[in-house]
């Protein structure tokens, strides 16, 4: 029978249910006293009846859930669907809409630390700017803060001593922004596109 991926998952979650019941509220053994019978039955033929018929019910529910599942996993790997730019199988994309919050931790922690050290290096830097300037009133007076001829070589060498910089080996900037547009164009897309392709793709699998 043909199915679409839509039902497919929606047949497991039923089955997943019907195993569980099943096995779990079955008996598959029991014990007779004498002839008294077993207990819940008229004949002892009735619960071997019943036995046999609960646990070929269980195998059948196992392997057609194999079946589908089989089916799902086969279709998974070979269909092709876009999502943010990017062209991947749905095995694919249901792996990383699974493993996105790592994706959103690291742009946290990315976020994070530019802020910190950005605004750090900022208020170093005022600060180096004000101890500057009163160095250069105490030598030069109240217009030695004007970078001049008379000042330049002792504010460019101040500076090279004092000020703090960025180090930023990766263009964190650059980075983020890359990653933040990423991240939020396939967060957006991710779950609509699965749906519509998991409604359109069938597969067809042979239960008993």
């Amino acid at each position: 029978m043909k199915m679409t991926l839509t039902r497919a998952l929606a047949e497991l979650k039923m089955l997943d249910k019907r195993i569980e019941k099943t096995i779990n509220e079955s008996q598959y053994i029991a014990y007779e006293i004498g002839n008294k019978g077993i207990k819940g039955f008229q004949q002892k033929d009735d619960f071997i009846t019943y036995a046999k018929g609960q646990y070929e019910s269980v195998l059948k529910l196992i392997d057609n859930r194999k079946k589908i599942k089989a089916a799902l996993v086969k279709a998974n790997a070979v269909t092709v669907v876009e999502i943010a730019g990017e062209s991947m199988t749905l095995a694919e994309a249901i792996e990383r809409r699974n493993s996105i919050n790592h994706e959103a931790v690291l742009l946290r922690v990315l976020s994070q630390q530019f802020s910190k050290v950005t605004n750090k290096v900022e208020l170093e830097n005022i600060s180096v700017q004000e101890r500057l300037d009163n160095l250069l009133e105490s030598q030069f007076g109240k217009d030695g803060k004007t970078k001049n001829d008379d000042t330049k070589d002792l504010i460019d060498l101040y500076n090279t001593k004092h000020a703090a910089k960025v180090v930023d080996p990766i263009g964190l900037r650059n980075v983020i922004q890359k990653y933040q547009d990423k991240y939020d164009q396939f967060s957006t897309e991710v779950d609509f596109i699965l749906s519509e392709t998991n409604a359109k793709t069938e597969i067809e699998v042979h239960l008993d």
